[in-house]
This record gives C-alpha cells, structure tokens and sequence, in this order.
C-alpha cells in the first residue's frame, strides 16, 4: 500500500498548523468573552448587591431560608449577579461557622424532576436517574440538609420559562419545604414579573415583597464593562478606545452588555481573519450586521440624489472613524458633489437630508452641544460596514447619474 500520499497531507497540515499558530493573535483569551464566564468583578450593580446581600440578610445572619426574585432585560447581568451572589454567600457563611452550598439551574429545557434530581446530585452524585418521584426527591434533599445542618441556595434561571411550562408545582413545593425549616432558599430569576399570574396569592406576595429590579446599562456603565473584559481577553493596544466605545454606542440602546461583548468577540474573530493587528471600527461594524442585522438594502432606493452623495460622503470617513462631527461631514460632502458634477446644497438642506438618513435608520446623529455658529452634531454607523455600504451606494449612484443623462439627453432630442 502506497502511504506517500498520506505522508504528503501531514506535511501540508504541519505547515499549516506553524504559519496559523504562530501568527500573533489579537486576543490573550478569547474565553472571557464567553456568555459563561463569570468576572470577579460586577461593573455598574454595587447597589444592586447591596440590596441583594440586604435580601438574604436572614439567611446570612440565622440561617433563615429566604425567597427572592431577580428580573430585568437580557444582558443586564441578572445571572452573573446571581451566580457571583452565590458564591460569595456560600465563602461568607463559612467564614461565619455555617455551611452553605449553592447551586445553580438553568430551567429552559428542564422539568421538574431533572431540576430536583440535579439538586440531590449535589450531594449524592451517582443517585440513579430514575426509581423515586418528585416528592421523594424533595424529601431525601431536606432531611439530607437538616442531618448535616446545611443550608441550599437554589438559583433558578428562567424561572418563568418552568412555570409557563410546567405549572407552579415545584416553586410551591419548594416554597413550602422553606416554610418547615427546610434549609432551602430560592433565588429565582426572570425577565419580567408576568408569570407571577400564575401563583397563588401568598407565593406571589412573597416575590414581590422581596423583589430586585437590575435596571439597563447606562452608556458609561457599557464602556467601563467592555474595558474590564478588554484587559481580559485582548491583546494590549488591539482593541482602540475608539472601537471599543462604538460597541458601548451600539449595546447601549438597550442597555444590554452580553449584546457588546459578542459584538467585541465577533469583530475581534473578523479582524484575526483578515490579518488586521488592530480591531477597528469597521469590524465592529460588520459583526453588528452578522449579529443583528437591521438595515433593509432597499432603503437605499428610496434616496434622492444629494442624500445618496452625503450618506457617501459619510462612508467614506467613516472607513477611517468611528464617528464625526457635522463641520467634517460638510467638507467631505463638497468633495464628493465636485467629483460628481454636482452643486452642493445649502448647510440647511443638508442637515435635511442628514435627519432623513436618521430617520430611515441609515445614520446614527446625536446632538452634543451649542455652537455660537450653530447645532454641533456626532454622526456614527452602525447597521453596516461603511466600505460595504460605500459600494452599494455608489452603484446607485451611478445608475441615477444614468438615469438622469439619459433623461436629459431624451428632452434635448424632442425639442
């Protein structure tokens, strides 16, 4: 048997594998751009932990099982606040001389038996996958905690989704066992208080008396989370400030950091592909369009002329930038109408077109301050790469200056 070609295919996988791997990265560790990992560090919830540990100040100080509920949007940090919460109960109660284990359970996809069996694996890993019901699950996991003066912290995400799903039937029953002694405190977490509709009145009382709200992020709270997990995951002097805070721009729209992180990874993985040292703006602005596109092609066919040449002046320093003023858009936009043969319209009109680019969703123009000469306004992109856009509008450009040729040129032949 012939094993040259074999032979032959290794050689070329141990070339490639040197020139892959011995490129420089842009990431140190990618992994903490995970949805999994946990910082040590909360940026933007100290009071919202404060209030936390406020909550379960009975179960801290006496052991007393306590039950609250955490909501709030996706990507405000309810299950890293939670999860970190745990574990930092679980550190301080030994300190204090009491035993605490926690133990978190996601509920999407669960039922309720694999929810309580994972729980009484916590403390008997081989427990057989089936042979006991619920009730007997439940039972063997509290006298276990009473017999060893243990304390349970069970966090229970999505604990709308179980609820939805499987009625209220282990929220009551686990509600009940806290109620004899049980040693069982919930911290349960949901995006938002609906599916308290379906509990009785004195379990839903309970939640809403001892309730926590995490509110969005704040802009400056994105920036600061993005620059802790920059120091974390990226090479230093990879990832530019000015890259950096347009994925705080775009995450902060609604308030959402997981939102910014996967936009962080993503234009990272992007600019490591195309050999960049850098991950610039235009990165970040490709991952947003693979994450989350928004931008329907065709409003570009609803643009006249002049909008067409400033949204093409935009592009073209927006290439370069994450974001410019009003003053620079002028100038680029006089350059672009001399290269096409047009005149440019007044400062008034122009700032029209630029709200209309606004509002069709294209720009993104925020007002910043007063100007004794007029309105200061930042202009940035966020739906596409603007070399990307650049081409599309060019293109358009050029069948419109067409168009227009070819109209002319039919009025002189009739007169």
């Amino acid at each position: 048997m012939d094993f040259s070609s074999g032979r032959k295919k290794e050689k070329v996988f141990e070339e490639i594998f040197r020139e892959e791997l011995g490129k420089g990265s842009i990431f140190t560790d990618p992994g903490k751009l995970s949805p999994d990992y946990l910082p040590s560090k909360l940026v933007g919830r100290e009071e919202e932990s404060r209030r936390l540990v406020s909550l379960f100040r009975p179960l801290l100080e006496g052991g007393i099982p306590c039950r609250v509920l955490i909501t709030g949007r996706i990507g405000v940090g309810k299950t890293a606040l939670s999860r970190r919460f745990g574990m930092e109960a679980e550190r301080e109660m030994g300190r204090r001389g009491r035993k605490l284990f926690h133990l978190y359970l996601n509920c999407r996809g669960r039922t309720p038996y694999s929810l309580l069996l994972e729980a009484v694996r916590k403390f008997f890993p081989t427990w057989p996958e089936r042979g006991v019901g619920k009730g007997e699950l439940l039972s063997m996991l509290v006298e276990h905690l009473k017999h060893h003066s243990l304390s349970l912290l069970l966090i229970l995400d999505e604990v709308d989704y179980l609820v939805e799903r499987h009625g209220p039937d282990l929220l009551y029953s686990l509600s009940r066992a806290g109620e004899t002694a049980s040693r069982i405190s919930l911290l349960s977490i949901s995006r938002d208080l609906r599916f308290l509709g379906g509990l009785d009145e004195p379990t839903r009382a309970t939640f809403l008396g001892h309730h926590l709200e995490l509110p969005p992020y704040t802009k400056e709270q994105l920036v600061e989370i993005l620059k802790a997990r920059r120091e974390e995951a990226f090479r230093r002097g990879a990832l530019p400030d000015e890259t950096l805070e347009l994925a705080a721009e775009m995450a902060s729209r609604t308030g959402d950091a997981r939102m910014g992180i996967e936009l962080l990874l993503r234009a990272g993985m992007l600019a490591e592909g195309q050999g960049s040292k850098t991950v610039l703006p235009e990165h970040v602005r490709a991952a947003r369009a693979f994450l989350y596109p928004e931008l329907k092609r065709e409003v570009l066919s609803e643009l006249s002329l002049h909008e067409l040449l400033l949204l093409l002046a935009a592009l073209r320093r927006l290439k370069r930038v994450g974001e410019l003023t009003t003053g620079e858009l002028r100038k680029a936009y006089e350059v672009v109408c001399e290269e096409y043969g047009e005149k440019p319209r007044h400062h008034s009109t122009m700032l029209e077109h630029l709200e209309r680019l606004r509002m069709l969703g294209i720009l993104e123009v925020e007002e910043t301050t007063l100007h004794p000469r007029g309105r200061t306004q930042r202009i940035w992109l966020e739906v596409a790469p603007a070399a990307e856009l650049e081409k599309e509008v060019e293109s358009r450009l050029e069948r419109l200056k067409s168009a227009i040729r070819g109209k002319s040129s039919r009025e002189r032949d009739n007169r």
